[in-house]
């Protein structure tokens, strides 16, 4: 038989509900319904997990928000990645970029680079390693001409001798004919210029002897030579050759310009049939 209370005894408080078997989830609370519904969607247990989640994304992270960049979702788009590649350190315009190819640089030439380089998102310190990399390139290439050229003087002196005395009296020095291996256009024409004014004749060009020289004289044999030659020995992946075999290269082609002003000069010398020649 149960005991009843004493009257006038106070209620004995009801036993309260395990805290560790809640009825409903701790986000059930959340006024966001789109928060809550990421929380449920994520699978978190508790409150801690999600902080511990949240510390995690922290760590994953590594740096401060102002450092983390946002790709945008078509990169190949026109402009897309402009804003990527100013925060990574792009100059502000193409113009910005540090000059280290030197004055001589054709002035069209290097704006060209620039522009692409700043089209490219490249920063001035990638810009200058691909800078260095053109001044490297040039330089290797004109030392090894440099010493294929002075190996051919150590074995050829007397043909040294024969050539500059003859760019001496075609008016030429070691400067001009620097410029015409370099592509300089002027001093090109400048030079056949030079040998038209002094071989004008038949005689001069042809000579008492004819060549008997083995290289092709006419201009299209000689152009094939060259492609022969780069179709033989060029970089699959660059299409450079070796500088022996552009020196050869550059030799036929003086061969097919020698050529081409001896057809010139004989087409210029020859009387067309019925042609009257004044005395």
């Amino acid at each position: 038989m149960s005991e009843e209370p004493a009257p006038g005894a106070p209620a004995q408080p009801a036993t309260p509900a395990d805290p560790s078997t809640p009825n409903e989830p701790f986000y059930s609370s959340f006024q966001n319904a789109e928060l809550k519904g990421y929380v449920e969607n994520r699978g978190f247990k508790s409150v801690e997990a999600m902080a511990e989640s949240l510390q995690n994304l922290h760590k994953l992270h590594g740096a401060p928000a102002e450092q983390l960049l946002r790709l945008p979702e078509d990169m190949s788009a026109d402009g897309a990645m402009n804003a990527v590649w100013d925060k990574l350190g792009r100059p502000e315009s193409a113009a910005s970029y540090t000059n280290k190819l030197g004055e001589n640089f054709v002035d069209d030439a290097y704006k060209q680079f620039t522009d692409v380089a700043h089209k490219a998102g490249l920063t001035d310190a990638q810009f200058g390693v691909m800078q260095d990399t053109l001044n490297a390139v040039a330089t290797a290439q004109t030392e090894a001409i440099d010493a294929a050229f002075d190996d051919w003087s150590k074995a050829n002196p007397a043909a040294l001798t024969s050539a500059k005395n003859m760019f001496t009296k075609l008016g030429m020095n070691a400067e001009t004919v620097d410029a015409m291996l370099t592509g300089d256009k002027a001093a090109l024409f400048q030079f056949v210029a030079d040998v038209a004014d002094r071989t004008g004749e038949a005689a001069m060009v042809d000579g008492d002897n004819p060549n008997t020289f083995d290289t092709p004289q006419d201009p299209a044999a000689i152009e094939a030579q060259i492609k022969a030659l780069r179709a033989e020995h060029a970089d699959p992946k660059t299409g450079r050759v070796p500088p022996s075999i552009n020196d050869k290269i550059r030799a036929l082609y003086v061969k097919k310009g020698q050529a081409m002003d001896a057809q010139m000069n004989k087409a210029f010398a020859t009387p067309t049939p019925g042609m009257a020649i004044a005395g």
